[in-house]
């Protein structure tokens, strides 16, 4: 079903384009955000704001949400994942958001979503075929960030060291200046509570934060959660198994943008036992790599009825 429908463009965004409309009903219809209990200082602001303007954070979400489409085309595309033109990856990444209800609540794994599709997309936007300087700095402060909304965001620093390793143009220093990002945020952010004599308060927001809420909170997960789990799990071997034989074939550039995403899969399955969020809002952090690797696993003929059923029955246990 989904090979065949890589035939239909417009059919595509036309399914695309529904799943986005039924993702902004659902935004300001039932969007609430996540307690802040356990989270780090930046999304307790977050939390803050939306009690004050939730019509304005809810629009901001939306146009995030907008951006994050925007972003996964232009990853799918650029990166060669598709010989032909596909909107496939933002119809598979709609409907994880819908099909899993992850838009009914906003949580700190929503912005490292966002982020990690800003990462994704700096490694994609290369120049003279390596990352220049600013970009790896910029990486790092979008990390940083990030991390002080979602303590999930801080295995994408290994991702970052990892695409920087096997970029063949790789230089030590590069490292250095990825660093060198993350440390500006740490700096900023404690010369700000020590300036404003906001120090304590700081020191209080550490001292709460929650780690590995999946293994404090397991014994509230139901069996068709752990169904789902297990599902998702095997699930992806499958598909990571089956691309590699496809993309053994393929050019080594192909292989090191495969490999990016595999990786990224293994580190947000990381993130999930990391996060102070709690099961099922974590799968969220699958919805990016699991839309690419979905993409990628449509354009292929090989197994594709098998490929479809797994693919349906992945929705269909997020919806239930």
């Amino acid at each position: 079903m989904f090979y065949a429908l890589n035939k239909y463009q417009n059919l595509q965004l036309v399914l695309a384009l529904l799943l986005f409309a039924w993702s902004a009903y659902t935004v300001f219809v039932q969007m609430t955000p996540f307690p802040p209990e356990g989270q780090p200082v930046l999304y307790q602001a977050i939390y803050s704001l939306w009690g004050h303007a939730p019509v304005l954070c809810k629009s901001i979400v939306l146009f995030l949400l907008l951006f994050s489409v925007l972003m996964l085309q232009h990853i799918f595309l650029t990166n060669k994942f598709s010989d032909n033109r596909t909107f496939l990856p933002v119809v598979f990444f709609l409907l994880f958001l819908n099909a899993g209800h992850f838009l009914q609540q906003l949580t700190p794994a929503f912005f490292t979503m966002l982020v990690t599709l800003l990462v994704l997309l700096i490694n994609t936007n290369q120049e003279n075929g390596r990352l220049v300087k600013n970009k790896v700095f910029f990486s790092g402060v979008l990390i940083s960030v990030a991390a002080l909304v979602d303590l999930g965001a801080l295995w994408l620093i290994l991702f970052m060291v990892f695409a920087l390793l096997t970029d063949k143009n790789y230089r030590p220093k590069d490292i250095l200046v990825l660093l060198s990002g993350i440390l500006m945020v740490i700096i900023y952010l404690v010369s700000y509570y020590y300036l404003t004599d906001s120090w304590p308060s700081l020191q209080n927001s550490l001292r709460q934060l929650t780690f590995f809420a999946f293994f404090t909170h397991i014994s509230d997960l139901a069996v068709l959660d752990w169904v789902l789990i297990g599902f998702l799990l095997l699930s992806g071997f499958y598909v990571i198994a089956v691309l590699k034989i496809h993309y053994d074939t393929k050019l080594i550039v192909l292989r090191k943008h495969y490999m990016l995403v595999v990786f990224l899969c293994f580190l947000m399955s990381l993130s999930i036992l990391l996060t102070a969020t709690t099961m099922p809002h974590t799968l969220i952090y699958w919805v990016v790599p699991f839309s690419l690797l979905d993409g990628m696993l449509a354009q292929l003929k090989m197994r594709r009825y098998l490929n479809d059923i797994l693919i349906i029955a992945v929705f269909v246990l997020l919806w239930f």
